[in-house]
């Protein structure tokens, strides 16, 4: 560590550039990583450090190809030397397997590009390969334990039989013969060469640390801001973009914003087991989607399908509740329940509809969150164009993989959550009939099976949202006076309760197939005109 302070006092961080792996913990690195020229060190007690760091290190030999292919001749030297120390090399390959490759890349290339490696091992013999060896010409061994490490590092005994005292060593490469060195008092940098932690340059990172594990849309505007000094809001929906959250980006080592862009076509799917941070997500991108003024009179900008019902009717063109144009946005949340809410024999159906609204190119935007070992999910996943894949398992909540990159989502505030049961133009629109909405027609037949109290209770209701039962039976009533039923149901809309069986809609409500499933405690309002709405009772 001396050699290299001593180089660090004598150079600029202009000049020189230091980063460190060190699988011990880099207790005795913490001088050098308080400098200027520290672009970054990395330990075993860091989980996942290491490897960020030998990543970091591929990709700083492909920014200094790239920066000398661009630069003229006299700019070459403008780019500082990068000293890469790699303490405890063996033990670092037996953890991390990547590390031999990344070493034996840069002791072949590195010294073209300004980047110099410094290793420290022991049993250098059974851990430094003969790729590495032939390509460092300096070699330093201390006091060795056997005939063969000493040979292997300086091509003679010495290290074995000529060293006495700690510290003593036997460098080779300097000389046509090894040297040996005696050890001499720790180096410190007197008052000329003392080593100022910075020269006014902001400090570089090779590679960056973990991703947070938490993450707010503030987060994402500073970063964005930090990025473009010019100014870029994170949330920029008239230009066609809502932030996700940060993503880690190791070829251009910085972290850097995460979005979706609406101007691209093609669907979002978000696939992660339970607590995985599906729904946060969705509701961050509804949030951004539904800013004041992003809605028309005639258009709402987002639905929120809440259960298989609402994706019915959003799929289905003759519902009243889609005023004849569908939303430019669909949320589905957790596909497996949603289509588990209706039964299996409208399910499928359902399914078909979905597929043919994803293929379909004038369709809505859908952001789809299903589970990732689901088998809706395998069957409808290649009918998305984006995905967001999270994690799950140890990591943390919101942490996924969008477009290649680890990102880690942005958590919405509970108290800024839309609610998606408030009809406003600006805000996700519910899309069923209650009982007090105006607009439902004023005379019905009723289609039902119920009886006694629970029919008194359904026309009550009824009653208080406006409509008029003209005449009421049940389907086999109905059947029996079939052309009485059809002259009706062209004069005024027809009302199924929940309890009508699909058999029943097939015989009886054939010109309205297929009749839209109905969920429990609500009923249907069929109109002349084909269309339909939904009741709640």
């Amino acid at each position: 560590m001396g050699w290299i302070l001593e180089l660090a006092a004598r150079m600029t961080p202009r000049q020189l550039e230091i980063a460190i792996i060190d699988f011990k913990g880099g207790i005795d690195y913490g001088p050098l990583a308080q400098l200027s020229h520290c672009v970054g060190i990395a330990t075993d007690v860091d989980d996942g450090s290491i490897d960020r760091a030998l990543e970091g290190l591929r990709f700083e030999l492909i920014r200094r190809e790239a920066q000398l292919r661009s630069t003229v001749e006299d700019e070459r030297d403008e780019l500082p030397r990068l000293i890469v120390v790699l303490d405890e090399f063996r033990a670092t390959v037996a953890a991390h397997p990547l590390a031999a490759a990344v070493v034996i890349d840069l002791v072949a290339r590195g010294r073209a590009l300004g980047v110099h490696v410094v290793l420290s091992t022991q049993r250098a013999s059974t851990s430094i390969s003969d790729d590495i060896m032939a390509n460092v010409p300096l070699r330093i061994a201390f006091r060795a334990l056997s005939r063969e490490e000493s040979r292997f590092m300086v091509g003679s005994d010495a290290a074995l039989t000529e060293l006495r005292e700690p510290g003593d060593a036997v460098i080779s490469g300097l000389a046509s013969e090894p040297i040996v060195v005696r050890a001499h008092p720790a180096w410190a940098p007197s008052a000329s060469q003392t080593v100022t932690k910075t020269d006014g340059l902001p400090r570089r990172r090779l590679w960056m640390p973990a991703l947070p594990t938490r993450v707010s849309l503030a987060d994402v505007t500073q970063l964005t801001e930090r990025a473009h000094p010019r100014g870029e809001p994170a949330v920029d929906v008239t230009h066609g973009t809502v932030a996700l959250g940060i993503a880690d980006s190791p070829e251009t080592q910085d972290w850097q914003r995460a979005f979706i862009d609406l101007g691209e076509p093609g669907h979002v799917l978000m696939t992660g087991c339970s607590r995985s941070g599906r729904t946060n997500a969705v509701t961050v991108i509804a949030n951004q989607i539904l800013v004041p003024g992003s809605s028309s009179a005639t258009v709402p900008p987002l639905i929120w399908t809440r259960d298989g019902f609402d994706l019915w009717d959003q799929l289905d063109e003759r519902s009243v509740s889609r005023h004849g144009v569908a939303a430019r946005n669909v949320v589905v949340d957790g596909l497996e329940l949603v289509l588990a809410s209706v039964e299996i024999e409208f399910r499928e159906l359902l399914v078909e509809r979905l597929t043919h609204a994803l293929r379909a190119p004038d369709s809505p935007r859908f952001f789809v969150t299903c589970d990732s070992r689901g088998a809706w999910t395998t069957r409808l996943g290649a009918l998305f164009a984006h995905r967001l894949d999270f994690v799950g398992g140890d990591a943390p909540p919101g942490r996924a993989v969008w477009r290649g990159r680890q990102v880690q989502v942005a958590e919405h505030k509970s108290e800024q959550r839309t609610e998606h049961d408030i009809d406003s133009a600006d805000v996700i629109r519910q899309r069923r009939t209650d009982t007090k909405t105006e607009g439902a027609p004023p005379s019905c037949i009723l289609v039902t099976r119920q009886r006694g109290e629970r029919r008194r209770d359904t026309l009550d209701a009824l009653a208080l949202a406006g409509v008029t039962i003209v005449d009421v039976a049940t389907p086999d009533e109905w059947m029996m006076k079939h052309d009485a039923f059809t002259q009706l149901s062209v004069e005024h809309a027809v009302v199924v309760t929940d309890e009508v069986t699909s058999f029943d809609s097939r015989v009886l409500l054939r010109a309205f197939s297929p009749i839209p499933p109905i969920p429990s405690r609500g009923a249907l309002i069929l109109l002349p005109d084909g269309s339909y709405q939904r009741l709640r009772l």
